[in-house]
């Protein structure tokens, strides 16, 4: 080897060991960074001698991103359910609280049998009337905790087609710009971390998978099959809901999904959405939260139908309402969804609202009080809440129950699920963790990058030795 090849070697070597430094320092730089992709240099020898970079390469595999990218998903499937059922559960309360959906029932029997010996106090009576009200404002509140799940979900359907379509448009465009650098040989490491945010936010809704296409740019596809973006990006649409009653459904007065204005049907299994964020906010508007609403509208019913006039109350004409109310009105054959919310206290036992406590103990009907000490309306309305009977409506049981086990039925329905996605987050945030530790497992490892740069360091130093060296025969030769 000549003394010239020798110096550039060494001078290609030092070129080499100084780029290496800057990639690890940037790998160490972005070590937190969200969407980072650790690079290496891929060396190869030079024609002429000496070392050559022949590309900086990512450190990915596009496998674990994907099963990182479908845990993600599925797991923010199980946080949007969990959230909801959490909310609901704490409205509903737990057995051992006294304001609890079982607590204020619970204070209504006491109620109930303290005017039953004592119908003659006035205090007992408005004590009766009060923890009626309390058992009725309670469940009136469950019903709007399950119609603000659903307002929130509807909205959050909204937002989330927003995010898909800004974020798919971007990805196109940075498609177009990586494909350019591609062709061009620029360095588009930078751009490759940008588009993979960008796709990590579109997975966060729906779970896709990457399909590499030429000169550096991707498709996407759902778990499904649904292509999302390839020569250029899908269009969602949905409409989001002012104001939703709970007679809205999916197909009618509420919006659904659309892509590229073709409807998807997202209550069938293996829909192009399903298995993510998006399809639960739907599962969640259209299937769970209605099945919750009208479970606590049978306990609205069984409660209506227990208390009604005919044929405790004999001062009133059959068919009037009773001490519960739909809304005022007396019960009908098929009342529509949103019972709970529509229960009410009968107006002519409130004195708020012109009504006298007497008729607790007299009847509705009464126009004056009467014996005092007669209990024996009190007496049937004690028997009618112990009374075992099926329920009209089995939406949330079909078993011979009294009021009171409606009333823990409709606690534990709650409870056990909002347990069961309690469950179902523990699983996916398990299953979650696994992927990206496996996917981090080839991210920036400080330690190893520091250990690398002490290689760096040594190579350097012994490329600057050689020219040294080399320099000082160049120097003995030109002496001569």
């Amino acid at each position: 080897m000549s003394i010239t090849a020798a110096l550039y070697s060494a001078s290609s070597g030092l070129g080499v060991a100084g780029r290496a430094a800057q990639v690890i320092s940037n790998n160490v730089a972005n070590a937190l960074t969200p969407g980072y992709g650790a690079r290496q240099i891929v060396r190869t020898s030079g024609q002429i001698g000496g070392v050559q970079i022949t590309t900086i390469s990512r450190r990915e595999t596009l496998s674990l991103v994907t099963d990182r990218r479908i845990s993600e998903a599925a797991m923010g499937g199980a946080q949007a359910r969990q959230s909801a059922m959490a909310s609901i559960s704490r409205t509903v309360g737990s057995a051992d609280d006294s304001f609890s959906l079982t607590g204020r029932f619970a204070a209504l029997s006491a109620r109930l049998i303290e005017a039953q010996s004592r119908p003659d106090s006035d205090v007992r009576l408005g004590n009766l009337q009060a923890a009626l009200g309390d058992l009725v404002g309670h469940i009136n509140a469950i019903g709007e905790a399950v119609q603000s799940e659903r307002r929130a979900a509807d909205s959050a359907i909204a937002t989330g087609v927003e995010t898909l379509n800004t974020t798919l448009e971007k990805v196109h465009d940075l498609n177009i710009r990586i494909s350019a650098g591609t062709r061009s040989d620029q360095d588009i490491n930078a751009l490759l971390d940008q588009r993979r945010v960008a796709i990590d936010r579109i997975a966060d809704l729906i779970p896709i998978r990457e399909i590499p296409r030429d000169n550096g740019s991707v498709s996407l596809i759902t778990q499904s099959g649904k292509v999302i973006l390839d020569t250029r990006p899908a269009e969602f649409t949905f409409t989001a809901t002012n104001g939703m009653s709970p007679a809205m459904v999916n197909g009618g007065p509420l919006s659904g999904l659309k892509i590229n204005g073709l409807p998807v049907d997202t209550a069938r299994s293996g829909n192009p959405i399903s298995g993510g964020k998006m399809a639960e906010f739907f599962t969640l508007r259209d299937e769970t939260l209605p099945n919750v609403q009208a479970q606590i509208d049978s306990v609205a019913r069984n409660l209506i139908e227990r208390l009604q006039a005919d044929p405790i109350d004999t001062t009133t004409t059959s068919g009037a309402p009773g001490l519960l109310t739909d809304d005022g009105l007396a019960l009908g054959a098929t009342p529509a969804a949103g019972l709970a919310q529509r229960l009410t206290v009968n107006s002519a036992i409130d004195p708020g609202q012109g009504g006298s406590l007497y008729r607790l103990r007299d009847g509705l009907g009464a126009s004056a009080p009467g014996n005092s000490g007669d209990a024996s309306l009190l007496n049937r309305l004690a028997d009618a809440l112990d009374a075992r009977t099926i329920p009209s409506d089995a939406s949330l049981t079909s078993a011979s129950l009294n009021a009171g086990g409606m009333i823990d039925s409709m606690l534990a329905a709650v409870t056990g699920a909002a347990f069961q996605a309690e469950i179902g987050l523990t699983e996916a945030a398990g299953r979650h963790d696994t992927m990206l530790q496996s996917e981090q497992a080839e991210g920036v490892n400080v330690d190893d990058e520091m250990r690398q740069l002490l290689l760096v360091e040594q190579s350097y130093a012994a490329n600057a030795r050689v020219i040294e060296v080399a320099g000082s025969m160049i120097q003995r030769l030109l002496e001569i």
